[in-house]
C-alpha cells in the first residue's frame, strides 16, 4: 500500500504529465499499476463520501407528515375548482 503520501506524489506526476485520468497515466508509464490501484481506491472513497442521498421531506421531519384527510381535502378542492 502506498499511503496518502504516495497517492499525492502519484497525482502530482499525473498533473505534471498533463493527464487527467489515472488509467491513461498507467498506460503511458507515468505511474505504476500499484499507484493506479491506490488512486482508484482513493477516487472510490471520495465518491462514497460525497454521494448525497435524496430523501422526501416527510422522511426527514414529522412536521411534513399530513393525515390522509388533509390530502383528500386538497384533492377535492382542486377537483371542485376544475369543475367550476
Amino acid at each position: 500500500m502506498l499511503g496518502v503520501t504516495g497517492a499525492v506524489e502519484s497525482a502530482r506526476r499525473i498533473r505534471a504529465a498533463h493527464l487527467h485520468d489515472w488509467r491513461e497515466a498507467v498506460k503511458k508509464g507515468v505511474v505504476t499499476e500499484a499507484e493506479g490501484d491506490q488512486l482508484a481506491a482513493a477516487q472510490d472513497a471520495v465518491s462514497k463520501v460525497i454521494e448525497v442521498d435524496d430523501f422526501a421531506p416527510e422522511a426527514l421531519s414529522p412536521i411534513y407528515k399530513k393525515p390522509a384527510d388533509v390530502h383528500q381535502f386538497f384533492q377535492e378542492l382542486g377537483e371542485t375548482r376544475a369543475a367550476s
